[in-house]
């Protein structure tokens, strides 16, 4: 019994809703994100015009990150469903980005996203999400170092501990042609000149400073992921 993980549901996305089941469960049940995805809801709606510097806002992964399970869409969120609030797909990896990468909450992939069904099933986001699953596994390691700089493009630093290698994560709602560069610091002790490649196959690599820093580039309406070059060989 003591290995087991319980997850319990309050269906509502404001966070004084579900406080006080949390809170009387002391640890011993995790609850669904629901304010988290609402957020990612209204953000995949709003494109440009959302906030990303407020994606974590009102949610349960920002105050109670040992509580929440984070996650992007499930069974009841599909259009048609009980609770349709699908996040489109202008926005399905930068959400998963946010919750597979940032080492905050017990994340959840909803099947319908990585295996063909005939509800809604994209290939383009199952390639996706696969390779960001991998990057989970192998690279989302060490503390966590946001950096939320600009309303349509915010990025965050993985900096590696005993157990893994860091990575660098960017993602933007911005549109057209707009790029969006964030100043990052992969870490002192890891820099070295270190060149970053970016494993989600867009834009060029990044070389940082002797001291850490680099300019990591995001394209617009996507998601980057760079992962230091001798730890991908």
């Amino acid at each position: 019994m003591a290995n087991m993980f319980v997850i319990a549901e309050c269906c509502s996305d404001k966070l004084k809703d579900l406080l006080p089941y949390v809170c009387k469960f002391h640890g011993q049940a995790a609850f669904f994100d629901v304010p988290l995805h609402s957020n990612f809801f209204h953000a995949s709606n709003a494109g440009s015009q959302y906030d990303l510097r407020k994606i974590f806002d009102g949610t349960l992964v920002k105050h109670r990150p040992g509580d929440a399970v984070t996650y992007v869409d499930n069974h009841d969120t599909v259009p048609g469903q009980s609770v349709q609030s699908w996040v489109e797909k202008r926005f399905k990896l930068q959400a998963y980005a946010l919750i597979l990468l940032r080492g905050f909450g017990h994340p959840c992939v909803f099947y319908g996203d990585l295996y063909p069904n005939r509800e809604c099933y994209s290939e383009d986001t199952s390639e996706g999400l696969k390779m960001l699953m991998h990057v989970r596994k192998e690279f989302a390691y060490g503390r966590t170092v946001d950096y939320f700089a600009h309303r349509n493009c915010i990025g965050f630093v993985r900096l590696g501990d005993d157990q893994g290698p860091g990575c660098v994560v960017a993602v933007s709602n911005g549109i057209g042609f707009r790029r969006h560069a964030i100043r990052m610091n992969v870490g002192r002790q890891l820099a070295e000149k270190a060149i970053y490649r970016n494993v989600m196959g867009e834009w060029a690599d990044v070389t940082v400073s002797t001291d850490g820093w680099g300019l990591f580039v995001c394209r617009p309406n996507g998601v980057n992921v760079w992962v230091r070059d001798i730890d991908v060989d």
